[in-house]
């Protein structure tokens, strides 16, 4: 087993999975409907797009679910796998279009309480369709004090309830509030993209829930680090002495500043993932300014910048290399987070939600309908290496959430 290979092991099985959002208390107020009634969020939902649209409270929401079952769509029975909140014809809310134009009638709700810096916000629910004619939305978060969208489902189908495949369209978006948004009113919307006013929106339910931001979370979160302690001079020991005897040979060395030229770049990932860990559980052990010193030159490589992504280079190198790099230093940002300043942490957020957009921008594989090239290490690798910075960064924009 190589080095770069026990590194990302000992995270995965010293700690467990990827994070489950916390539920501590968050600066915004939580808030759900399921519409059975025209009472709850209903009478505070209002027009905000820019024609007045007609909002309606659909009593007879016949469509609100899925029985798995095309032939019997509108007759339920003992047994129905239900979507939605689970319960047949108890309501909805309506977005009622007035016109053939698509995308300017939104309605929206304004959520109580502000914005905390670093609060991280997933807007949920499901859509479904009392109409013979198929219908788009679009679910939003929205910056209301700023007037600025922060992130969106984006334009999402739903087919016509008569349709064999007439399904009720979940949506989830997610947002990590900034440092620009702390103190601002969030607002929640949903935008209409139809062309004829026999298509309208129907929400059969939402949520909102916040948690403050975290980190370390892509593998363990700050309370399990005891317990990764302990557990590397027990269950793990041969694992971590691994990783400390990396780092020892890691100690005051640079990494290259030349990407393109240079050997050994697939043996980066475990160096700087160990660097990272170690310093992170043991902070005696100094390592702090050889991990950061590595960090910071292989983040500012130049090569990460325009004009690098041409095949048969995708960035700093090939794509095995530049993605296993990329998902190096998002781990690495996920465990140094708290020796970071804030101005930095911004920096390094969105240097990788930029890298890693022209990564997946470039290279084919992202792209791809092969299984066979579906199923191989470069695919999974360029995969991997966005999921790791979609999670640790807290500069993913709107679009690039939509669009990853």
């Amino acid at each position: 087993m190589r080095y770069r290979t026990k590194t990302i092991y000992l995270l995965a099985t010293i700690t467990g999975a990827w994070l489950a959002a916390s539920s501590a208390m968050a600066a915004i107020i939580e808030t759900s409907d399921d519409f059975d009634t025209n009472t709850g969020t209903f009478p505070n939902w209002g027009s905000v797009g820019g024609v007045t649209t007609v909002i309606a409270h659909d009593s007879v929401s016949a469509e609100d679910y899925d029985d798995g079952n095309p032939s019997s769509k509108l007759a339920y029975s003992v047994g129905m796998t239900l979507s939605g909140d689970g319960v047949k014809d108890d309501g909805g809310l309506q977005l009622n279009s007035q016109n053939a134009t698509q995308g300017d009638e939104a309605i929206g709700l304004t959520i109580g309480g502000t914005m905390e810096d670093g609060e991280g916000i997933t807007f949920t629910g499901s859509v479904y369709n009392d109409n013979s004619s198929y219908s788009r939305y679009n679910a939003q978060l929205w910056n209301l004090t700023d007037n600025t969208i922060l992130a969106q489902s984006g334009s999402t189908f739903v087919n016509p309830y008569g349709a064999d495949d007439y399904v009720p369209v979940d949506f989830n978006v997610s947002y990590v509030a900034t440092a620009t948004d702390a103190g601002d009113t969030l607002q929640i919307r949903f935008l209409e993209d139809n062309d004829h006013t026999a298509r309208d929106i129907y929400i059969d339910n939402f949520s909102l829930n916040s948690s403050p931001i975290m980190h370390p979370r892509l593998f363990f979160t700050t309370n399990e680090l005891a317990g990764i302690q302990a557990r590397r001079f027990t269950t793990h020991a041969d694992e971590w002495a691994a990783v400390i005897s990396q780092c020892d040979n890691l100690k005051d060395t640079l990494p290259t500043t030349t990407p393109r030229t240079a050997s050994g770049l697939l043996a980066y990932e475990d160096k700087i993932v160990a660097l990272a860990l170690a310093q992170l559980v043991d902070p005696s052990l100094g390592y702090q300014t050889t991990s950061e010193n590595w960090f910071w030159t292989i983040l500012n490589w130049t090569e990460w910048g325009e004009g690098y992504w041409s095949w048969p280079d995708y960035g700093p190198r090939g794509n095995l290399e530049t993605g296993e790099i990329l998902r190096a230093l998002a781990i690495w940002y996920d465990l140094q987070y708290h020796s970071l300043t804030p101005a930095e942490r911004d920096d390094i957020s969105t240097k990788l939600a930029d890298y890693a957009d022209r990564y997946r921008n470039s290279y084919s594989r992202f792209w791809t309908t092969d299984n066979g090239e579906l199923t191989g290490n470069h695919c999974w690798n360029a995969f991997a290496s966005l999921a790791a910075v979609y999670y640790a960064s807290d500069k993913i924009s709107a679009t690039q959430s939509a669009d990853w």
